[in-house]
């Protein structure tokens, strides 16, 4: 699967993402070809409308940290106590960089794979990486900012 590239589609990266409402194995394949593409391009998370694909599906793939999918997910700010300024990349900008101040906490509600609901906490660069992939399941592009 290709990065959908902002210079080449911005259109598409600043849509809001749709609610996923199947539970099959056309998801478990998304999935799957999300952390492919992670690997492939060396990245630590993705945003399925990063491919193309309208749904609200991303994934971390943090080699020092978290590794896992998410759908539907929520975030929940208020368990955070600070704020964290750092770098960030984008697979979708490759060569751009910004400055951006993330929480250092979030908690997120979710669902899995199977569709059942869950919630993890997630802090420093997990809630980091989370929280930029987040952004693009509602249209926000970080270089954009």
């Amino acid at each position: 699967m290709k990065v959908v590239l902002y210079s080449e589609n911005p259109e598409i990266l600043k849509k809001i993402s749709q609610p996923v409402t199947k539970f099959d194995r056309k998801l478990i394949d998304i999935v799957n070809d999300m952390f492919r593409v992670t690997e492939t391009q060396r990245g630590v998370g993705l945003a399925a409308i990063q491919l193309g694909i309208d749904k609200r599906i991303l994934v971390i793939n943090n080699k020092e940290g978290f590794r896992g999918a998410f759908i539907n997910p929520e975030m929940d700010i208020s368990v955070s106590e600070g704020w964290e300024s750092d770098q960030e990349g984008c697979l979708s900008a490759p060569g751009k960089y910004v400055q951006k101040n993330r929480h250092t906490e979030v908690r997120v509600t979710y669902q899995n794979l199977q569709g059942k609901p869950a919630t993890v906490d997630l802090s420093g660069r997990d809630a980091r990486i989370f929280q930029h992939e987040f952004d693009h399941l509602n249209g926000i592009m970080c270089i954009d900012e």
